[in-house]
This record gives C-alpha cells, sequence and structure tokens, in this order.
C-alpha cells in the first residue's frame, strides 16, 4: 500500500495545456512511487486520457460540495497542487486542511485574467506557496503582485522517436505555427512578416497551421489563415499523428505576445527542429542561438530571420541538433523529475501548512 498520496486539481477536462500538464504530472508522481488522484472543477472530453492513463478523474461541485465530508477526504492526502489561477479559490480552501500549491500556467496577462474571469485577487493573493513554468513567467507574475514562495517548475515534453527528415532543398520551406490560434499567438505578426518578404522568396515557402480555432477567435482567425501561403491544418489531438506532421516541418515560429512556457517549442526542440521565438516566450531558454530569439511583434526581424533559413537551409539542421541537446537538459522527463523532487523537499520542510511524511 503506498503511504504517499497527492492530489492534483484541473480547474477543466478540455483538450487545452492546463489539462495536458495534469496528466502528465500525475504520470511523473506515479513513476516516483506515489498515489495520485486527480479532481477537476469542470468535467470534459479529457477525461478519457487520464482513464486511458489508468487515473480516475472525481469531478467537485465547489463551492457547493465545500464542509466537512470534503475536509475529511482532503485529510486523505500529503499535498496538494491545483493547476492555474482559475483555481485559486479551491487551493485557498484546500490549504485549511493540508499543504497546497497553486501551480501558475500564465505570465503577463495574469492580471487581466483576474480582472476579466471573475477571480478573486483575495484568492490568488493569500496562498502559501506558488509554483511557475518558466523565468520568464515568474518575472512578469513578480512585476505585478509581490508573492512570496513562488517556485520554478518547467514543462517537460517526453521523448518521441522518428525517423529525421532531411532538408529538401528543391522544396518548398515549411514554416509552422501550432496552437490555439488567437491575438496572442501572433499569426498576425507571421503572416504580415511573409507578406514583407521578396516576391521570389515568398513563392518558395509555406506556412503550415495546426490547432484549434476558439469561437471567440474566429474574426481574428479568418483574416490569415486563407492567406496565400498558409495551409490550416486544423487541430491534431492524435500525438503520433501530430508529430509526424511535425517532424515533417523544416522551422517553428513562436510569434506569442506573451507565452509563459511553449509546449510547441519544447517538441520541435525534442523533434530537433529549428526554432524562431520571440523575447516573451518561456521557453526561449530552449533556443540555442541569441539571433533566433527575436523582438516581440518585429515583423520586419522575423522576415530577416526566415530569409536566413531560405538563403541557407543547412542551418535548418544545425540548430534544430543544438536545440535537442538543449532539450536533453532543460526540458527532459529527467530534467523534470529532478526539479519536481527538489520543489516537493522545499515544501516539506517549510513551516506553512500541515505535513507531507
Amino acid at each position: 500500500m503506498i503511504s504517499k498520496k497527492i492530489l492534483l486539481v484541473s480547474f477543466e477536462m478540455t483538450y487545452s495545456g492546463a489539462p495536458v500538464a495534469v496528466l502528465k504530472m500525475a504520470r511523473v508522481f506515479r513513476s516516483i512511487g506515489y498515489q495520485v488522484d486527480i479532481w477537476t472543477l469542470h468535467d470534459g472530453p479529457f477525461t478519457t486520457e487520464f482513464s486511458n492513463d489508468g487515473f480516475d478523474i472525481v469531478s467537485i461541485n465547489y463551492p457547493s460540495d465545500a464542509g466537512y465530508e470534503l475536509d475529511n477526504k482532503l485529510k486523505d492526502y500529503r499535498l496538494c497542487i491545483c493547476h492555474t489561477i482559475f483555481c485559486s479559490e479551491i487551493a485557498r480552501y484546500i490549504q485549511r486542511v493540508l499543504k497546497t500549491v497553486l501551480y501558475i500556467h500564465e505570465a503577463d496577462n495574469i492580471e487581466e485574467l483576474i480582472k476579466n474571469c471573475d477571480i478573486m485577487p483575495d484568492d490568488f493573493l493569500n496562498i502559501n506557496r506558488y509554483w511557475c513554468v518558466s523565468e520568464y513567467a515568474k518575472q512578469k507574475i513578480l512585476d505585478k503582485y509581490q508573492l512570496e514562495n513562488l517556485d520554478i517548475l518547467p514543462n517537460y515534453v517526453e521523448e518521441y522517436i522518428l525517423k529525421e527528415n532531411n532538408v529538401d532543398f528543391e522544396k518548398k520551406l515549411k514554416l509552422c505555427l501550432a496552437g490555439t490560434i488567437e491575438f496572442r499567438k501572433g499569426l498576425d505578426v507571421v503572416v504580415s512578416a511573409i507578406d514583407n518578404l521578396p516576391v521570389e522568396v515568398k513563392k518558395s515557402i509555406e506556412l503550415h497551421i495546426i490547432g484549434r480555432i476558439p469561437e471567440w477567435s474566429q474574426d481574428y482567425a479568418s483574416k490569415y489563415i486563407n492567406h496565400e501561403c498558409v495551409v490550416y491544418h486544423g487541430e491534431i489531438r492524435d500525438i503520433t499523428k501530430l508529430y509526424r506532421l511535425y517532424s515533417s516541418m523544416d522551422l517553428f515560429i513562436i510569434a506569442s505576445r506573451d507565452e509563459s512556457c511553449s509546449l510547441v517549442a519544447l517538441e520541435a526542440a525534442m523533434l530537433k527542429k529549428a526554432l524562431l521565438v520571440t523575447e516573451n516566450t518561456g521557453a526561449k531558454y530552449i533556443v540555442d542561438n541569441p539571433k533566433c530569439i527575436l523582438k516581440t511583434g518585429d515583423t520586419h526581424e522575423l522576415a530577416n530571420q526566415i530569409t536566413e533559413f531560405i538563403k541557407n537551409r543547412s542551418l535548418l539542421n544545425y540548430e534544430g541538433k543544438k536545440n535537442y541537446r538543449n532539450y536533453k537538459k532543460k526540458a527532459s522527463i529527467s530534467n523534470y523529475k529532478k526539479k519536481l523532487i527538489h520543489n516537493i523537499f522545499k515544501i516539506k520542510f517549510s513551516l506553512k501548512g500541515g505535513n507531507i511524511k
């Protein structure tokens, strides 16, 4: 019987970044000997992914379920980790009973989300311990809020072995922009950069867009996905199909105006792909060449760097291999496990909120 029990709380069960992060964390906790339970405040289709991995999901109707019975259930656990600021209220409630972490997935947009999404500042500001996903995110959070006990737990992606595709110098250069299609992700910046290219250069590239278009972003996306250079693949949930498509790409672009991490950047580095990222990308630590870290929103700098790769396609393999080395050091599952254990030990010996045995 495993005596170490961990509770993870996910705000929702959609096919989006936070539930994926919860699942990945659950796998690692299980691999190091913890019994893991998962609660969610909003059930959804991603529950299937947890079930496929052997995890049961308990749907909690909070705050209606708050009280003696819920408190008794909480006493079974050594630690609770609540994911995203949308779990601030329940994290504050749970920390009355056991040690609790609010794992912040957001960065510069945190103040706007608190203001516009009915998150009570008093709940968010009164958590005993916080984690975030990158040094960039930490700095952006501390620029706005004086939080104590804010540590970093960087994301990871599991290594996926695929046959390497050699760069075809005769075919069009395949650029890739992946993730939710919204203003924050900077699709407009990439399209504008492409339009800044000379006509002959422009004819030699394709922009492949992979990801979901939220209902509230339809007007924004419609302005760009029909561009002459764009190939839109929609949302791909099957990881094997997604990585096979990724492997056929030449250059990944993270054009985000604000990105606390960027799993796409980590995945691209894992697949030995060249990357261009903005300064406002938390995962810029994965990019080996400083010239590939661009000023946010600078279409001319982006156009120039795309042109460099077109002129010298051998750079694609060269930069991709260097990014892969950074992936192994900074974004592998072994690195995540080491950082997670370190953070757990910090909590174990802290003074606030119960015991981890």
